[in-house]
């Protein structure tokens, strides 16, 4: 009986150290594996931790981490996949839901962030503000700005508006939901061997139903005479975060401004940092030879970071003639979009700026502009802008072709409500 108990006991002992032993070799190559994510060797991470999965298929914080590995690459449907099988195995822990959380986000899995953060909510996830920047992330994507502003002024946030991230959202959203604005600009173009243009335009702009619609009134004094233009434009967001741009504008008499303007362009994204649009303007001035002008337009945008560029060609006809002009806009964003600076460039003369001299007399020969912006935020309510530019000109006097320069001053202010 004792040699039975004894070897008993030596079958057990020799059970445990090999259990051991066992679990040891997978928390080895499980921690080779997590020091190869760290040098980002995902593959040979991933190939380490799946050796340790096929030792113990019950390590499902290997399946997570596999899961972050994927998510790394990219490979979210994959990481995704993996997730699931942690979830099988009952894993359900702030690990767990930490790691789901983020690779939903990159995976742009809108939905289901919302519904895994209520879960983690009952499920006790300590790290309440990484829920709620998961939430706003989501809200951000939607322009669901209103739920973002409900979120933040919630008491158990409060805290947590300091954080950069929250609080960059939390600001776009505080932008954006302003239903009302009202802006005043005034521009002074003053012209070399000549007397200085004016152009004041206010105007007030709100939501009707889904379309953002501004109406304004621009008033011109130059060459001795002035006019009034009364100013209609919107725009139409598309579910495909795609838009329309529509313009109309009539102008009380016949001095300056065309007796009727028009505008439609369509704005389409072409992927996660360039876009594009395509579209046209209409011009009428009935003291003119050439009445009817058209201009094919468009741009080209590009987002990295907080920079933008866009460059727009004109290609202006006419019964008499055709001519084209380029003009391109550089802005560097702060945290908040309302806070930038910016650069514009341009070259050629178009119909469709405010270098026009007199109605239908434009300058058809060759002009170099150049002009620096500031865009600055004073508030949640008030902005200010302000912006300088250079244009040298070619311009014909009696027959003859002259050259001369013009500087321009813009501030603008407005107020949102």
């Amino acid at each position: 009986m004792y040699k039975i108990l004894k070897y008993c006991f030596y079958v057990l002992i020799m059970s445990a150290l090999s259990a051991i032993q066992a679990q040891t070799n997978v928390d080895s190559i499980f921690n080779k594996a997590i020091q190869l994510s760290q040098k980002s060797a995902y593959n040979n991470a991933i190939f380490e931790a799946s050796k340790a999965l096929e030792a113990d298929k019950n390590r499902a914080d290997i399946y997570v981490f596999i899961a972050n590995v994927y998510s790394w690459k990219n490979s979210n449907d994959t990481a995704l996949l993996n997730l699931n099988s942690a979830r099988k195995l009952n894993y359900l822990n702030d690990d767990f839901y930490e790691s789901a959380l983020n690779i939903l986000v990159r995976a742009q899995k809108n939905d289901s962030v919302l519904k895994v953060c209520d879960e983690a909510a009952l499920k006790g996830y300590k790290n309440t503000k990484d829920l709620t920047l998961k939430r706003l992330i989501v809200y951000d994507s939607k322009k669901d700005y209103e739920k973002i502003i409900e979120l933040s002024e919630k008491k158990e946030n409060e805290t947590f508006l300091a954080d950069k991230s929250i609080g960059d959202i939390v600001s776009r959203a505080k932008l954006n939901f302003k239903r009302r604005l009202v802006a005043v600009d005034y521009s002074l173009d003053v012209i070399e061997n000549a007397d200085p243009h004016h152009l004041f335009s206010v105007a007030y702009t709100t939501k009707v139903k889904s379309v953002s619609t501004t109406i304004g009134l621009n008033y011109a004094a130059r060459f001795g005479t002035n006019n009034v233009q009364l100013e209609y434009t919107g725009y139409k967001s598309l579910l495909s975060k795609n838009y329309w741009y529509l313009n109309y504008g009539y102008a009380f008499g016949n001095a300056l401004f065309p007796k009727h303007r028009a505008g439609l362009e369509y704005y389409f994204k072409l992927n996660t940092h360039w876009d594009a649009s395509l579209g046209s303007r209409y011009l009428f001035y009935p003291l003119t030879d050439d009445k009817n002008i058209f201009i094919l337009t468009g741009n080209v945008g590009a987002y990295f970071k907080n920079n933008w560029f866009t460059i727009r060609p004109f290609l202006v006809l006419r019964n008499s003639d055709k001519s084209l002009s380029f003009s391109a806009k550089y802005r560097l964003y702060a945290s908040n979009p309302a806070n930038y600076w910016g650069a514009e460039f341009g070259f050629g003369n178009s119909p469709d700026d405010v270098y026009t001299l007199s109605q239908g007399n434009f300058n058809q020969l060759m002009a170099y502009r150049l002009k620096i912006e500031k865009s600055m935020c004073l508030s949640d309510k008030h902005q200010l802008f302000m912006a300088a530019g250079y244009v040298f000109e070619e311009y014909v006097v009696k027959s003859v072709t002259a050259k001369r320069n013009r500087f321009i001053f813009d501030v603008g202010y407005r107020f949102l409500f």
